[in-house]
């Protein structure tokens, strides 16, 4: 699998050390920023869906599909997921693919075609915040997905994709 673009839990502000680690740029905190501790909870503490006053955008129930043809990896309640483009797609070239890392691996599904997969291609496009958890995993798996519009980024509305 080749991945065109990786999910911008970090911004493209952030840079990688000698390491290979990705670490967060030298910036002063904004409304957009997330703090990493929430990221990595007690394990010892109830699960609990993030909320977000400070997000341009919330969308909640978002139904991830999974093709019965191919092995999907089991997310968890409250699992943080990432997106990735998938031009390869012998389907549909652009589809975004759901991974619960943010190397790509573990695949969980992909983004249902529409007007939310257009936002979120621009948001990576884009390089500006999102985060998204597993909301359900019952019988069909859902995400919370929160938008933050960077601040650098902001440009004329007139060449987004998606409509609001």
């Amino acid at each position: 699998m080749k991945i065109a673009h990786l999910s911008t839990w970090f911004t493209k502000n952030d840079k990688k050390s000698s390491g290979g680690q990705i670490e967060p740029a030298d910036r002063k905190p904004t409304k957009n920023s997330i703090s990493p501790a929430s990221a990595f909870p007690d394990p010892e503490t109830p699960k609990k869906l993030p909320t977000s006053t400070s997000a341009d955008y919330t969308y909640t129930d978002v139904d991830v599909y999974r093709p019965s043809d191919r092995n999907f990896f089991v997310p968890e309640f409250c699992d943080r997921v990432f997106f990735f483009h998938e031009p390869t797609n012998k389907y549909d070239d652009k589809a975004i693919l759901v991974t619960k890392r943010i190397d790509g691996t573990d695949p969980i599904g992909y983004l249902n075609k529409g007007k939310l997969r257009n936002m979120v291609t621009d948001w990576i496009d884009r390089g500006d915040t999102y985060q998204a958890n597993v909301s359900s995993k019952d019988d069909q798996v859902q995400l919370q997905i929160f938008f933050w519009r960077d601040d650098d980024n902001d440009n004329d509305d007139d060449n987004e994709s998606f409509d609001r």
